[in-house]
């Protein structure tokens, strides 16, 4: 069956090849003055031999004073115009449509003081914003028509402007941000008209032939914020005012989890927004919203809910999704498993990077190239080190050989994978199993060997990805057998009591404690930091504390556990004060350390070299077992 999300759409004189749509995500990789470098050119440029038929260029900044988190590209001046002029023509080649977003972070703004169209400030702690006159709004109308000639100039296709998000352009138009009494606020009309100037302006100087997209949030989901109905009616307006179409998001900073979804929103969560809006224009609507699955998208179009699906995370996954799809691979595209890794990277002014692709940020410097000499590689542990080691040697031609103590694959994948919010990562477990598979790796399971079986197999090349073990403190009463360790109980090898005491407020913990209270169980977390989620993204991290509050979970931070004794625990708070806390279980997710297991492999003299990925060199995230795996396996 041919699949509508392959078909051409044309309008507004342009024609997308297909209706994928790479939207834009802000990745960190301008230079510093906010400039095109070359390694945005080189990740762009994968995504576009990758398939896709439409880019949105990232948030680019059309005011000189405005600061975001990081590098982010920049519009303001004409001396832009070249670099984004070079990104522009590495991608044409490849019958993609290239738009460019136009951004002014408004109250956002990190450095300076910011401006608003009202004197709300975007947190309780943060600083009030300069409220724009009438005089100040021609001039930032101005900064976008001028981006946009610049954008046109520099030979883009398109121009996106940036109205969702609670950016200056969504300041103006939610009644939680606008509380003008001016032309500019009030009614739902003088709202818009911030927005309509920048339109007209640009269809006056840069010509009424040349496309205009709006992003909207379908709805902001924060008290008088906008409502799905008044931004229907803001599509009316923008349809009679020109514009090309409108890619339909959701949210603004305070609801991060609605603009970058983590794995516990469902699939297509944002697609009956799209819906709604497209019933109420005629212009082409672009579906956004964790719609990485080809079965959700697909069915998006067919029920008629959008004219075209925007793949935003799971082409950071996976480059070559669109190509995967074309080429009836859909079992091999790499799945996103929307940890949000890469926004959290980003959001502490890092260059993104991804827990499941190795190559993001890399682009055409990390490859996977044929190895020189085929070698017989022993790869010992199959987690997530070792299975995307294998997968890579074997994709370069290798024999290689797997063995996994366990009776599976997976490893502490499946122990990540235990919480209700995370289910998502099994998905990436299936799917290196699934490439193991296809290049025919020798799997071994249920298997440990010692030195001489290891070496009468005559490997050339030895990689240890053995993991790490949980760390158990000398503490008293670690024994008792009410006591368990925090894997065990994710992985249900452990019988737990009603009133459950965890220690350590840390990923592990906050899984442990999200599972049980799953399974209602009354829930203590004890955490030395300040703060619970040490090591989570932040979104997630925010969502589980107000999960954990609503559902009365007992969070002591700042306590230490003491000992253990039958029927409680004892913590010390940060006076050293005793508390006594009841309860028929404790669990302790204190941490890991590397196991040395086949340690024997590292003793001086051994005859083939060995290398160690993953926990067994220090315990880390996915991200970290998979990039090591990867990158390793690329040099052997």
């Amino acid at each position: 069956m041919s699949l509508k999300l392959l078909e051409p759409i044309t309008f507004s004189g342009l024609t997308v090849k297909n209706r994928l749509v790479m939207p834009p995500m802000g990745m960190g990789y301008a230079h510093e003055d906010g400039t095109v470098s070359d390694r945005m050119i080189r990740y762009y440029l994968r995504r576009a031999q990758g398939g896709v038929g439409m880019i949105v260029v990232e948030n680019c900044i059309v005011d000189p004073d405005v600061v975001g988190v990081g590098p982010e590209l920049r519009i303001h001046d004409d001396r832009y115009i070249e670099g984004l002029r070079r990104l522009v023509r590495a991608l044409k080649p490849y019958d993609v449509v290239v738009g460019l977003q136009l951004n002014h972070m408004g109250r956002q703004t990190t450095l300076g003081t910011p401006i608003a169209p009202s004197p709300i400030p975007i947190s309780s702690k943060g600083p009030i914003p300069h409220v724009l006159t009438p005089e100040e709004i021609r001039f930032v109308v101005e900064e976008f028509v001028e981006g946009a000639r610049r954008a046109r100039e520099a030979g883009f296709d398109f121009v996106e402007l940036h109205g969702a998000h609670g950016y200056l352009i969504g300041e103006f138009l939610s009644p939680a941000s606008n509380r003008r009494e001016d032309e500019y606020g009030g009614s739902l009309e003088r709202r818009l008209r911030f927005l309509l100037e920048i339109i007209a302006g640009i269809k006056e100087r840069v010509g009424a032939d040349f496309p205009i997209q709006v992003r909207l949030s379908g709805q902001e989901y924060v008290p008088d914020g906008l409502t799905l109905a008044e931004t229907c009616e803001i599509a009316r307006h923008l349809e009679r005012a020109g514009v090309s179409s409108i890619s339909v998001s959701a949210g603004n900073w305070q609801t991060l989890h609605y603009i970058m979804a983590p794995m516990f929103m469902p699939k297509g969560y944002l697609v009956e927004d799209a819906a709604a809006i497209k019933s109420a224009v005629r212009i082409p609507i672009i579906a956004v919203g964790r719609l990485h699955d080809v079965e959700v998208a697909e069915r998006v179009l067919q029920e008629g809910k959008a004219d075209l699906i925007a793949i935003g995370r799971g082409l950071i996954a996976d480059p070559e999704w669109a190509k995967k799809v074309i080429e009836h691979r859909v079992e091999d595209i790499r799945p996103c498993i929307s940890c949000n890794y890469c926004v959290d990277f980003v959001s502490r002014a890092l260059e993104a990077r991804c827990t499941v692709n190795a190559e993001l940020g890399e682009e055409f410097i990390f490859q996977i190239r044929p190895a020189r000499q085929r070698k017989r590689i022993l790869i010992i542990g199959g987690g997530p080190a070792g299975l995307e080691a294998a997968r890579v040697a074997a994709e370069r031609g290798h024999e290689v050989w797997l063995f996994e103590k366990e009776g599976r694959l997976g490893g502490k994948l499946h122990v990540s994978a235990a919480a209700p919010s995370k289910k998502e990562i099994h998905r990436f477990t299936a799917y290196l199993i699934r490439q193991i598979e296809k290049h025919r790796v020798r799997v071994e399971l249920g298997v440990t060997l010692g030195r001489e079986e290891l070496l009468g197999l005559h490997p050339d090349v030895v990689v240890l990805a053995t993991g790490s073990v949980p760390t158990i403190p000398p503490l008293p009463g670690a024994d008792l057998p009410m006591v368990a360790i925090a894997e065990d109980v994710l992985l249900d090898r452990a019988s737990i009591g009603r009133r459950v005491v965890v220690v350590g407020g840390g990923g592990t913990g906050c899984d442990v404690a999200e599972y049980l209270l799953h399974r209602g169980h009354e829930i203590t977390i004890l955490e030395l930091l300040s703060h619970i989620g040490q090591g989570i993204e932040a979104i997630t991290r925010r969502w589980l504390y107000y999960e954990f509050k609503k559902a009365g979970v007992r969070l002591l931070t700042r306590h230490r556990i003491a000992r253990i004794e039958k029927g409680h625990a004892v913590a010390l708070d940060e006076r050293d004060q005793a508390v006594i806390l009841p309860c028929d279980s404790v669990v302790l997710a204190m941490g890991y350390r590397p196991s040395d297991e086949m340690a024997f492999c590292l003793e001086e003299g051994f005859p083939v070299p060995v290398y160690r990925i993953g926990d067994c060199v220090r315990p880390g995230t996915i991200l970290d077992a998979v990039t090591q795996g990867a990158h390793l396996a690329a040099k052997l």
